[in-house]
């Protein structure tokens, strides 16, 4: 992992308004993630996490704040056309419900990221074996998505979310619907993927064994950052996160 930064948000402002009610989801929230760092924002309900996370992806649209990517701040982040820009050329998602279309094979489901860009089927062919065989799942090629375990379906969302190699990998509770054992195969695997291709990522969960196997644990609480950790290998982070967690949600 290098010092250099690949995504920055500074001051991130984000208010919704039901009827009379408003709800500050985020109250001037500052994200960095390095080249080749695995960042979990912690965070219980309604800490303002999954918002933040989808702002990041420029799914949605801030009220205030600024998102640099590569030190250059983008203008008009998460508004089209520029959003879809970003999220072809820079961003891959892992989300918690997989995500993926039942209808597909496992290799269709993949191979639509880069028939969507134009690439060429033979060059599609060679690189939906290659990402499959990252993640472990090359022999389940031509399965049914419903032929696949949970943990497997999760393996085919995260060899989508690479195969055209974005520079940042968003996962929202990508171990929410696994079991532990499963959560720790996938977890391992974000590792792997971090170390060999040193990829970037942010991994969003409540989930204290989660948050460990990142770099840097950033913890929300009620819109705000309150919290960080950096996690060692010399060191008991999950009793450390833990306590953190806990004392966090003592707070008022």
């Amino acid at each position: 992992m290098s010092n250099e930064l690949i995504m920055k948000a500074d001051n991130i402002i984000k208010t919704f308004t039901s009827g009379e009610m408003t709800v500050n989801a985020l109250k001037g929230v500052d994200v960095e993630l390095r080249r080749g760092e695995m960042l979990s924002i912690m965070g219980s309900s309604g800490s303002g996490k999954s918002t933040m996370l989808n702002i990041l992806g420029a799914l949605e649209n801030p009220d205030e704040g600024k998102i640099y990517l590569n030190g250059i701040e983008i203008q008009d982040y998460s508004i089209e056309p520029v959003a879809t820009q970003m999220r072809n050329e820079h961003i891959g998602f892992v989300f918690q419900d997989y995500g993926l279309l039942n209808d597909l094979s496992v290799k269709e489901n993949i191979a639509l990221v880069l028939q969507l860009k134009g690439v060429k089927e033979r060059l599609i062919k060679d690189k939906v074996k290659e990402v499959l065989q990252s993640v472990g799942l090359l022999e389940k090629i031509n399965s049914g998505i419903n032929e696949l375990s949970g943990g497997q379906r999760q393996r085919v969302a995260i060899a989508r979310a690479i195969i055209a190699d974005p520079e940042i990998i968003l996962a929202d509770e990508p171990t929410g619907n696994l079991d532990y054992n499963t959560s720790v195969e996938i977890m391992e695997l974000f590792v792997k993927l971090k170390k060999n291709n040193n990829q970037s990522m942010i991994v969003v969960t409540h989930d204290p064994m989660v948050a460990a196997y990142a770099d840097r644990v950033m913890f929300l609480h009620d819109g705000s950052k309150v919290a960080e950790h950096i996690n060692s290998d010399n060191e008991d982070n999950y009793s450390s996160i833990i306590d953190i967690f806990r004392n966090i949600n003592t707070m008022n």
